[in-house]
């Protein structure tokens, strides 16, 4: 499991910056998804190298991911999506 720091986008309109942990960045990327307090992500750093995976100027809204997620219905299905194949493709 890896640790990232996920830079994001509360409620309130506050940057925060969170610790995470996940094997891949999609199930990092899912967990924040699932806090629904989190607006939006702005930059996400894997620790272990210092690279950062997802860097954006204009922040990305979680509405729409958080809308398609409902439609999942085999939540361990999709565990096993997100943490079996992992494509790394930097984002800027």
């Amino acid at each position: 499991m890896e640790e990232y720091i996920v830079k994001v986008i509360d409620e309130d309109g506050e940057s925060l910056s969170l610790k995470n942990y996940g094997q891949t960045l999609n199930e990092v990327i899912d967990n924040i998804v699932c806090m629904n307090q989190i607006d939006s992500i702005q930059k996400i750093t894997r620790v272990k190298d210092n690279i950062v995976l997802i860097n954006k100027t204009n922040t990305i809204s979680l509405q729409k991911l958080r809308m398609l997620r409902q439609e999942i219905k085999n939540e361990s299905e999709l565990r096993s999506m997100l943490v079996n194949k992992e494509e790394v493709n930097i984002i800027q």
